[in-house]
């Protein structure tokens, strides 16, 4: 800056003394030249102290002027700058000495001279204040944004305020930046996010992820300012208020497992502090697939226990009965020996009939534990089912009770199935005497049937077989009964060997069936609740399919 200002101001101080001093001529005159002296002198003192003061307050004007925390730039009508502080020179970048005389376009970042030139055109045209944000240049390559403020000082005079607001800019930024960060989080998150309010009147969203449409079919953006009750059934929002105020009041995390619509949800709900507010987050993540695949390994595992357990114990049946076996032959052969020595009137007969008898039914029993174990001796032979029950009907009817109808419903021109028709007519038995006894001593009715459809996966995985056939057409015998039924306990254990909910000594009949359907590539599908019957059917590979 020049030295006018201060030339200017000396001026004014003498043009102002010699007035003063005409002012007093007619004073003067009157006095001696020694009064006269001496009122010179204490004008010339006065006239020295306004002058010294007068430097000192252009002095701290400078220096206000230079150290200002903004810039000051003076242009004329087409840009240039013809005034500067310091400050304006070091938010340039550039010596102040260098500035005098230049453009201030030079200055303005490419991309932003045609917003500057239009700002500044308009200042010129209408003489009115206006204000716009840019950025500088700097000689080392960075840029600067600041705020412009500029005013007309007088016509083709202009006045230029800069302010640095680099900072601002670089926190807005990043504040951007966060805010678009945490909005594509919202909207790409697998897991579905939240942040709400709470009120005396409820939850209301204020952010929601854009997934929560697959929930509430809303999406996250649609959520926003709603509340529960407008999102949720009441009883359900009505739990959700709850859970949230019980968040926010006590500050502690709370984890939740929910069901909605079928599906199973893990939700983590914590308190958010922002100042003195406390708002609520949390996520919810779907875990439904992962529920599944834990049931299924669970019954995966209760079927290969089940399985060690059925191997196991089908081991130890074969060989007790095995050995078993080989005794009573040896017994019932000493005691047959011993009956044709004995004559027919001998009191010794009797006993020794008796002792026959139960070896005869011990060798059915262990009968039944190799049908269990599978390693019976079977006799298999291309037959057709309903042929097979039909021919026990009789059998069937004399086993049970007068007050018990038995009803046949039988499919006639099935496809044949290979099975041992002795083994077969043992479980039909099996079956018919577990239906009487479950109806008891009144009356009641027990329907057997036959069929052949076709079973898909869903049902099949159902057997209580642990080897699962596959997908296919099979032939079907099934025995139902209007008995008390039974619980899932009891439905669990209905194949354990000798398991019984009758007197003790029972309990191999349906181990055997098991046995033998398992020896015969088939299935057991057991449907019963109690006090509504059960019905228990078996399902055939047809012969000389493929399976």
């Amino acid at each position: 800056m020049t030295n006018n200002h201060s030339d200017s101001a000396v001026s004014l101080c003498e043009t102002e003394a010699n007035t003063a001093i005409m002012d007093d001529c007619d004073i003067s005159e009157s006095l001696s030249p020694e009064e006269l002296n001496t009122l010179l002198k204490v004008e010339n003192d006065e006239l020295r102290e306004k002058l010294l003061q007068l430097e000192t307050s252009r002095a701290m004007y400078y220096d206000l002027y230079d150290f200002s925390p903004v810039g000051y730039l003076t242009l004329n009508e087409d840009g240039i700058i013809t005034e500067a502080n310091l400050t304006a020179a070091a938010l340039l970048g550039i010596e102040r000495q260098y500035l005098i005389n230049s453009n201030l376009t030079h200055f303005v970042f490419p991309e932003d001279s045609e917003a500057f030139n239009s700002y500044f055109k308009r200042i010129v045209r209408t003489e009115s204040k206006q204000e716009w944000e840019l950025r500088l240049s700097n000689p080392d390559g960075t840029t600067t944004w600041v705020r412009l403020e500029a005013n007309t000082v007088w016509k083709g005079e202009y006045r230029v305020i800069i302010s640095d607001i680099n900072a601002h800019k670089q926190a807005e930024q990043e504040l951007t930046e966060a805010n678009e960060l945490f909005s594509m989080f919202m909207r790409y998150s697998p897991v579905y996010t939240y942040i709400k309010e709470i009120t005396s009147n409820g939850s209301r969203v204020l952010r929601a992820s854009d997934n929560f449409v697959q929930i509430t079919g809303m999406s996250g953006s649609e959520m926003c300012g709603k509340k529960m009750d407008e999102l949720f059934p009441a009883e359900f929002a009505e739990k959700i208020n709850q859970e949230d105020h019980k968040v926010v009041s006590s500050g502690q995390l709370l984890k939740l497992e929910e069901n909605f619509n079928g599906r199973n949800y893990t939700t983590i709900k914590f308190p958010v502090y922002i100042g003195d507010k406390i708002l609520l987050a949390g996520y919810t993540i779907d875990t439904t697939d992962r529920c599944k695949a834990e049931e299924e390994r669970l019954h995966l595992e209760r079927q290969l226990m089940n399985m060690h357990k059925m191997d196991s114990l089908g081991r130890m049946s074969a060989g007790i009965a095995h050995d078993f076996n080989n005794l009573l032959q040896a017994v019932l052969g000493n005691l047959e020996l011993a009956l044709m020595k004995i004559d027919d009137q001998d009191r010794i007969r009797k006993h020794v009939s008796r002792a026959v008898k139960a070896a005869e039914d011990a060798a059915r029993l262990s009968g039944l534990m190799l049908a269990y174990s599978g390693k019976t001796r079977t006799l298999i032979k291309e037959l057709d089912l309903s042929e097979l029950v039909d021919g026990n009907a009789a059998l069937l009817s004399a086993s049970i009770s007068n007050s018990i109808t038995l009803d046949f419903q039988l499919d006639r021109g099935m496809p044949p199935v290979n099975v041992d028709a002795g083994l077969i007519q043992q479980v039909l038995m099996s079956l018919v005497a577990n239906s009487s006894e479950a109806i008891g001593a009144g009356n009641g009715l027990i329907t057997i049937s036959t069929g052949v459809n076709w079973f898909d996966q869903v049902v099949l995985d159902r057997s209580r077989l642990e080897e699962k056939p596959p997908t296919g057409r099979y032939v079907w015998m099934e025995v139902r009964d209007n008995g008390c039924g039974m619980d899932d306990e009891t439905i669990f254990k209905l194949f354990d060997p000798f398991f019984t909910t009758k007197f003790t000594g029972r309990g191999l009949s349906m181990s055997a069936t098991h046995g033998i359907i398992r020896a015969h590539g088939g299935a057991i599908l057991v449907d019963s609740t109690p006090n509504a019957g059960t019905c228990i059917r078996i399902l055939f590979p047809i012969a000389g399919q493929k399976q």
